[in-house]
């Protein structure tokens, strides 16, 4: 890159990752030297990682003073309702303010950052900005925003395939078995109705139980049915069948 021709965005945008590197070259030298074991190898080889992100950044600052700076902006770091600043010391913010500076906005003037970020714009740096939910983010938020849009679509898939095995009454009701317990699964349901025909046709109709049984039955055999999108009485009468059969080799047996 030509430095003398570059955009204030071109800099900034290979300058920036740079000075990520100098910072972190900072911070490991200033932790050895504080830290017990920061023997004077370590010190030395943090000072020379120093001295290597400095001299990287040289160009960089020698065309920053060549031009006498220009104008950026930052993004306001707070839970995704941040503004974006001309400067991180807007009265806006605060001390704790984390903000990302925004290298396609580099050399812009302040008209010029508002027609491209509108509403996202500070309304104390940038006044006349409009007011409105902002819509520029950082690859952090928009990283984040993604995950927080797949958990959310892998939680709303799990409750549809709760929801495919969960049964209610036809209306709507939770769904009572003959002693007026719930039976919340279709599966349930189904094995429910089962038991109470064969308990049916084993004893008969004349059974203590039996009218507790039938009206089971029938309760089941319509939400079965609006569950599956079929008729409640063929539903009935094959699961009948199948009882009655299965009373009857018993009995044969």
């Amino acid at each position: 890159m030509n430095l003398t021709t570059a955009t204030p965005a071109e800099i900034d945008a290979a300058w920036f990752p740079l000075m990520a590197a100098t910072q972190n070259a900072e911070t490991g030298l200033s932790v050895a030297r504080q830290s017990i074991h920061g023997t004077e190898a370590v010190i030395a080889r943090r000072e020379a990682a120093v001295a290597v992100a400095t001299a990287a950044e040289a160009p960089y600052r020698g065309e920053w003073d060549r031009r006498s700076g220009w104008t950026r902006t930052y993004l306001a770091i707070t839970n995704g309702k941040g503004h974006v600043h001309a400067s991180t010391s807007c009265s806006t913010c605060y001390v704790t303010t984390r903000f990302a500076v925004l290298a396609d906005l580099s050399g812009l003037d302040h008209d010029a950052v508002v027609n491209v970020i509108g509403e996202d714009a500070c309304t104390v740096c940038f006044p006349g900005a409009p007011v409105t939910p902002r819509t520029v983010f950082t690859a952090d938020e928009l990283r984040d925003r993604a995950e927080q849009a797949e958990r959310a679509a892998g939680l709303a898939a799990k409750r549809a395939k709760a929801a495919e095995k969960t049964i209610t009454a036809a209306d709507g009701s939770p769904l009572l078995d003959d002693e007026g317990r719930p039976v919340k699964t279709a599966v349930a349901a189904q094995r429910k109705l089962a038991e109470v025909l064969f308990d049916l046709a084993w004893y008969g109709e004349d059974h203590p139980y039996a009218v507790g049984w039938s009206a089971f039955a029938g309760r089941a055999a319509l939400a079965l049915a609006a569950k599956q999108g079929t008729d409640a009485r063929e539903l009935l009468t094959a699961a009948q069948a199948k009882a009655s059969k299965k009373a009857g080799k018993l009995r044969a047996a």
